[in-house]
């Protein structure tokens, strides 16, 4: 690496890193938390999109609290970060759509997530969610990068 990358990786430093890391953290065990207060509601939240059998919506709303919350702490443990990054990111991009396909739609639903907390409509929600969505592929690019720079047998070549 050049003097520049150097001086640039010194800079940022694991500053902004632990920043993304914790904001995107508590936002997700927030969000699990607060479903998981009340499961039933949000499983009617989830049936309101009209996308699942009957059902599915309750068994949806009993689960994705717990990965939720079960991401939040796995994306602090190194050896679990990239699956974690991958799995949050992915569950983002699909809420985020579904949340547009109903805005699209018309629908005059909750978003589900902060909704009774934090009441957005879903415009609001599909744009607040695009930015979570690149803080959360910054973090795990850089997750990504971290983890090839300390590959075992790697050798840094600067």
């Amino acid at each position: 690496m050049n003097t520049n990358g150097k001086k640039l990786r010194r800079l940022a430093g694991p500053g902004p890193v632990f920043c993304l890391r914790l904001f995107l953290t508590l936002l997700l065990a927030a969000a699990g938390v607060l479903k998981l207060a009340d499961v039933g509601a949000f499983a009617a939240d989830i049936e309101n999109y009209r996308l699942l059998p009957a059902g599915a919506p309750l068994a949806l709303a009993a689960l994705l609290p717990w990965l939720e919350v079960t991401l939040a702490i796995a994306w602090w443990v190194p050896r679990l970060r990239l699956p974690a990054g991958v799995v949050a990111l992915a569950m983002l991009e699909v809420f985020t759509a579904v949340v547009a396909s109903a805005w699209w739609q018309g629908l005059a639903i909750p978003a589900g997530c902060f909704g009774r907390v934090f009441p957005l409509s879903l415009q609001d929600v599909v744009f607040r969610n695009f930015v979570v969505i690149l803080a959360a592929g910054a973090l795990l690019l850089a997750d990504i990068r971290e983890a090839h720079r300390t590959r075992p047998g790697r050798q840094d070549r600067s």
